[in-house]
């Protein structure tokens, strides 16, 4: 066997979607008797709400020395590489150290070496790529940097889509030390919480529907994400301002803490009192939310700077929630067919083959289009163009005037994720990767 050394950001320290990944495939490993021995290098928790169940924690202080600030201004990554070299001798012969997000390589890269040259370890090094941390704007800002990284690295597992490969082959690098695996996202508590308690799902809307006065035979149509520009938001407020004289009813609720891009989208907004900002949403709220709205949209758009991409999600989890989501409720799936998006919605055609070390490539996968820049992807969700405030707003008439096929997209979807995205099911493909470099 082998111990795992993970430098990591806790979920209770910086939640982020790397972060929750981890935590989510730590919990899964934890509680199905699937985890290796395992350490995570991560920086003092804030806080000790959420508890790592079977890890070891090795915590670092995240500060800068007043007497070495000028000397040294990368005393943090140094504290971190130091506190790491004080559990090596509980490690096994075998060890596997994994970065988890591009901007811990360094460490891990620096970590690892040690191992193998000052301590006699057979030591394998992984970099975990969550989105456009490996494949776009860290990797243009430090290119010669991660180029090196990467390419040493005895194996880049690129989390929930092929296309950040797809970007790392256009950039001219080898792949064939690259695989492909989704994240682990542990749906099913929430679902089966709703199930055997439907009352929840009706006390939150209440909730929600008495905090921003809407009537109680409105429907909504809901976005959750930080706002930031990549996010999409804009095209979402212009496609409701489109939609709203349609449907009187209707409303559209976005969440998401309130920084970024927040400013822009409140003036957008403007006096239109059937767009709300709903904040920060409470974690535990969420696919409630999600289950009783009309449609679950995410607009998110991809960013190029100098032709190459700067940022775009390879994949977000919230595909995965919202229609697991849906398995209790009534809710569609709308999503912008930018970055790894497509490719959460055909997993049975790539994941076995992508999830080999050096596998080739899968194509971008095409979809049918219904109608000005919406897509029917499998009949498990809608697909937009990117950047189209009028694809959404179709998109949002089909679901809101044919009851019928919302409601097949509705079903499909929730079969699709019970299928392919089990988080046991995932863990098990994400441990055999590691096995097979060791």
């Amino acid at each position: 066997m082998y111990s795992v050394v993970r430098f990591a950001d806790s979920v209770n320290n910086h939640v982020s979607g790397p972060s929750v990944a981890n935590f989510d495939l730590l919990a899964t490993q934890a509680r199905e008797n699937l985890m290796p021995e395992t350490y995570m290098i991560t920086y003092k928790e804030k806080t000790k709400k959420i508890k790592y169940q079977g890890i070891k924690m090795v915590e670092v202080e995240l500060k800068q020395s007043s007497t070495v600030t000028a000397r040294m201004p990368a005393q943090p990554h140094f504290n971190t590489v130091n506190r790491a070299l004080s559990i090596v001798d509980s490690l096994d012969k075998k060890v596997i150290v994994v970065a988890v997000g591009g901007k811990y390589s360094p460490q891990a890269d620096q970590f690892s070496s040690l191992l193998k040259s000052n301590y006699g370890k057979d030591c394998r090094m992984v970099v975990e790529g969550h989105g456009s941390d490996v494949c776009g704007y860290q990797l243009i800002e430090f290119e010669n940097l991660y180029k090196n990284i990467y390419r040493r690295a005895d194996l880049v597992l690129l989390m929930e889509t092929p296309f950040a490969k797809l970007v790392f082959e256009k950039e001219g690098f080898s792949t064939d030390n690259m695989a492909v695996c989704p994240t682990v996202v542990r749906w099913e508590d929430h679902v089966e919480k709703m199930k055997k308690n439907p009352e929840i799902m009706e006390e939150i809307k209440s909730k929600y529907y008495k905090k921003y006065k809407m009537p109680s035979d409105a429907e909504y149509i809901l976005t959750v994400g930080r706002f930031q520009k990549e996010k999409g938001h804009k095209y979402l407020v212009k496609a409701a301002k489109k939609i709203l004289e349609e449907y009187p009813n209707l409303y559209f609720l976005l969440g998401g803490s309130e920084k970024g891009t927040i400013d822009e989208i409140k003036k957008m907004i403007g006096n239109e009192k059937r767009i709300k900002l709903l904040g920060k949403i409470p974690f535990q709220d969420i696919y409630a939310l999600m289950a009783n709205s009309k449609a679950f949209v995410i607009p998110s758009i991809e960013l190029w700077k100098n032709n190459r991409i700067f940022f775009a999600e390879t994949g977000p989890r919230t595909v995965v929630e919202a229609m697991a989501a849906g398995i209790v409720g009534k809710n569609v799936i709308i999503a912008s067919s930018s970055g790894g998006t497509p490719w959460k919605f055909n997993m049975e055609e790539w994941l076995i083959k992508a999830s080999k070390v050096g596998a080739e490539t899968p194509k971008k996968p095409i979809y049918e289009n219904i109608d000005k820049g919406v897509y029917n992807a499998k009949n498990r969700s809608l697909l937009i163009k990117q950047r189209s405030p009028e694809a959404i707003a179709e998109a949002i008439r089909i679901v809101m005037e044919d009851e019928k096929f919302a409601k097949r997209l509705n079903q499909e979807g929730g079969k699709y994720v019970e299928k392919w995205y089990g988080s046991i099911m995932i863990t098990k493909i994400y441990n055999r990767i590691l096995d097979s470099i060791c």
